[in-house]
């Protein structure tokens, strides 16, 4: 298990182009693997990292939610981004080694989604986050959950909406 991140609320779009906090410099960026995709997730919206654990389904839920985990004696509802999404399934098996529970702050619930891989952390300047901009390639229905594109290292990322992802 990795703890990180400090912040309670998720970061809008607007903070993270830069406009709504000057003083902001840098943000912090947690580069997630999901089906045959690439996407960033702002690392305050993120609680903490978990293997997988047992999941207990739960009746006339919809197919993206995975079902409840029992973390440290607290329920924790898992969705599964890529369903929610509309992603195509992964061309490659995932290895169940390298899928992770990504808790997210949320505060109402205990939530988090499972992802194919967590790769690592980068720093970027809020400027660098383009807003409404979705990559080519993706399903019609991903705009929804995307806040924006920055690019690292000459690559591309799609920048997800947590908040989306839970409605």
């Amino acid at each position: 298990m990795m703890k990180i991140g400090q912040a309670t609320m998720p970061v809008d779009s607007a903070s993270l182009s830069g406009q709504e906090d000057a003083e902001k410099v840098q943000v912090e960026m947690l580069l997630l693997r999901l089906s045959n995709h690439n996407f960033l997730l702002p690392l305050e919206q993120v609680a903490e990292i978990n293997r997988p654990m047992p999941l207990s389904r739960t009746p006339l839920s919809p197919e993206y939610f995975l079902g409840l985990a029992n973390l440290r004696g607290r329920p924790l509802c898992v969705i599964d981004p890529g369903l929610r999404m509309g992603l195509p399934v992964a061309s490659e098996p995932v290895a169940v080694s390298k899928q992770r529970f990504v808790s997210l702050r949320h505060p109402h619930m205990h939530v988090a989604i499972r992802v194919d891989r967590v790769e690592e952390i980068y720093t970027i300047q809020p400027g660098d986050v383009i807003q409404d901009a979705v990559g080519g390639g993706m399903p019609s229905k991903m705009a929804d959950f995307i806040v924006g594109r920055a690019e690292i290292e000459g690559t591309a990322y799609d920048v997800l909406d947590w908040g989306a992802l839970l409605c």
